[in-house]
């Protein structure tokens, strides 16, 4: 494994890589196996305001549209990127999907890349769905709360939005509000979970 011991952090130098930090402190305790180790979410049930989080609604419930013989997952050969638009303009997403459209197989729609503010992910997809062409919706964790998260997914849904890439995003210093707070409520993984979950078990 390289070792980092240092890096640039906007501009100014000699600053210790919190990553290695943490690696070293796991080394000390011979712990470096909880580095692999996944770590379920907090339960929140023992908080201020304890109670039954697990609801099981049948109105937001459904069966994955499958056709006869169909596998529940089709294999994608052929994607690429678009960035939403810096701004409220839907014609510059539908410019961009334009000169993909009929040569790829899906659209990845980033969701605030290198947490610059664009035009949300859900909103571009929508614009996708409308003229033919699937799109591979990204949802990062710095921005939303697992609340948040599962209402967006729903809402997503409901408007023709079938593919979710799960991502925790970048961090927000590097972007062009570097003094906004992230949110990380939960991590890629511990979303992909919920989606998994919400998927199967129409459990939010």
């Amino acid at each position: 494994m390289r070792r980092f011991t240092q890096r640039q952090v906007r501009g100014r130098s000699n600053t210790d890589c919190a990553w290695q930090l943490i690696i070293d402190r796991y080394k000390a305790f011979g712990r470096t196996d909880r580095l692999f180790a996944y770590v379920p979410p907090k339960d929140w049930r023992a908080a201020r305001a304890p109670g039954p989080r697990k609801l099981v609604r049948e109105d937001t419930s459904y069966e994955p549209e499958q056709a006869a013989g169909d596998t529940p997952f089709r294999q994608v050969r052929r994607d690429r990127r678009v960035r939403p638009a810096r701004g409220a303009n839907a014609e510059a997403v539908r410019q961009k999907a334009a000169l993909l459209k009929d040569r790829v197989d899906a659209v990845n729609v980033t969701d605030n890349q290198t947490a610059v503010v664009r035009m949300s992910s859900i909103a571009a997809s929508a614009h996708l769905v409308q003229m033919g062409i699937e799109p591979v919706m990204q949802m990062v964790t710095r921005d939303r709360n697992r609340i948040a998260l599962q209402s967006d997914i729903m809402g997503a849904y409901s408007l023709g939005i079938r593919n979710i890439l799960c991502l925790s995003g970048d961090h927000q210093t590097f972007g062009s509000q570097p003094d906004a707070g992230g949110v990380f409520d939960i991590d890629s993984m511990h979303l992909l979970n919920a989606v998994k979950t919400m998927r199967e078990r129409a459990r939010i």
